[in-house]
């Protein structure tokens, strides 16, 4: 049997390889698209967007090396998360450029009629991507939240993203109450399920509070965590009920950029300022 500690290693070197694959595929299928491509802003700056390709494989492979040995989980699933979208994004605007999906859609306006030719089958297949992004997928809350922002608008696409990433925080909370620690922390690792565990231990109901309205915490674990703390049900969903309507439609609106514009020097200060004062909070809030 080996040791938790040989686990531990085993486990990370697995998530560097993998950081290490998936980066290089990222590049590859990048590359490969802008091949393909006929969107001129991408045709122009294709030599610059393939050096900035290699770059992020250099520094996602470098960095999850570095913060592995640091015994820095937080940042390397940060960046494990971050490169398997980038692959997905990647993998797919390739293979949708070869079977000519983006001659027929090229613009937000025709992606979204597009989308509304599915119905209901599209908002059912957002929602359970939700779900699974709390629960699963390595994905962070904004990206999904913005890829139904894209598809939906920022009300709409909101309204679904909340619906179902309350139904993915509930399940959370109630698998680590009902079904326990083993089967939580074999869901979403059983490390970062302790790590997270000991930050909120006796005072888990302003901590967790905080964490949810905040932009850089693991929601999937936090959500596990709840559920495994002395958290009671009641204040539980009243607390995330109010914590993701906030949250949610806070990245919408960001997302899509109609109530503060990336588009203007004040804008643009505006963000910066806000991203440096959210980082400060949460910063104080994890130490």
């Amino acid at each position: 049997m080996l040791s938790a500690d040989k686990k531990e290693k085993i486990s990370s070197i697995i998530t560097v390889i993998a950081t290490i694959v998936l980066s290089g595929a990222s590049a590859i299928f990048l590359w490969l698209y802008l091949d393909v491509t006929n969107i001129a802003f991408l045709l122009t700056y294709s030599i610059l967007l393939k050096i900035i390709s290699a770059v992020f494989f250099f520094a996602t492979a470098l960095f999850s090396v570095v913060f592995t040995i640091l015994d820095n989980d937080l940042f390397v699933r940060l960046i494990f998360s971050a490169v398997c979208f980038t692959a997905i994004v990647a993998v797919a605007a390739f293979l949708l450029q070869i079977v000519g999906f983006w001659d027929k859609v090229s613009s937000i306006e025709q992606l979204r009629s597009y989308i509304a030719q599915f119905g209901t089958f599209a908002v059912i297949i957002t929602i359970i991507l939700q779900i699974l992004q709390v629960i699963l997928l390595p994905i962070p809350g904004f990206v999904a939240v913005g890829a139904a922002v894209a598809l939906f608008g920022p009300f709409y696409g909101g309204l679904v993203s909340y619906v179902g990433i309350m139904i993915g925080s509930l399940l959370g909370f109630f698998v680590g109450r009902v079904l326990g620690y083993k089967f939580a922390g074999w869901l979403v690792g059983k490390d970062s399920l302790d790590k997270w565990l000991e930050r909120v231990k006796g005072k888990d109901k302003v901590v967790l509070t905080l964490m949810f309205l905040l932009p850089f915490f693991p929601d999937d674990v936090l959500c596990f965590v709840a559920g495994l703390s002395s958290m009671s049900k009641k204040y539980f969903i009243v607390m995330i009920t109010i914590c993701r309507i906030i949250s949610v439609f806070t990245t919408a609106y960001s997302v899509d950029g109609s109530i503060i514009p990336y588009n203007t020097w004040w804008g643009i200060l505006i963000w910066a300022a806000l991203i440096v004062a959210t980082a400060f909070i949460s910063f104080v809030v994890y130490k």
